[in-house]
């Protein structure tokens, strides 16, 4: 994707803000915020993505919305882990793997999994990596491919 159209959604994101904070309740705004982080984080602008995804999770927290909260906090995993801060990215991984959503936990394992690859190697992420496997198979969910890749790799990356 084109670094104009990063652009432009953020600027519609901002339009999309302002109606919000107008007629639109918490939940609407802390989605928002969540999307804003991600195009941020996308185009490589970290402070400004962890800004926004804090400001979901506070509104989430607040809210006792326990799913959003997981997802926003794996977000800010990923954001630590691609900024080399890789304590801070398992904390948050490691509090979104307690939310008993199996999905959620799914990309949980598979975001430890990757910053164990930055920290530790193949041997720490073929564990969290096949765990992840196993629930996106049980659940019948593309992301089984994905991870069955990630496995093959890791394992001809060992041998």
């Amino acid at each position: 994707m084109r670094c104009g159209y990063h652009r432009d959604a953020i600027l519609l994101y901002r339009q999309s803000a302002e109606i919000i904070n107008e007629i639109g309740g918490p939940h609407e705004k802390a989605i928002l915020d969540n999307n804003t982080g991600s195009i941020h984080s996308y185009r490589g602008h970290h402070p400004e993505a962890l800004e926004s995804y804090r400001r979901a999770l506070r509104i989430h927290k607040h809210m006792g919305d326990r799913r959003n909260e997981a997802d926003v906090r794996i977000s800010i995993g990923a954001t630590h882990d691609q900024m080399g801060q890789h304590a801070q990215a398992l904390a948050h991984l490691n509090i979104a793997l307690t939310i008993e959503d199996p999905y959620l936990q799914a990309t949980a394992l598979t975001g430890i999994a990757t910053t164990l690859l930055h920290t530790t190697g193949p041997d720490g992420a073929r564990l969290y990596i096949r765990q992840a496997h196993d629930i996106y198979q049980r659940l019948g969910v593309p992301e089984a491919a994905h991870t069955w890749i990630q496995l093959q790799t890791l394992d001809t990356a060992a041998s």
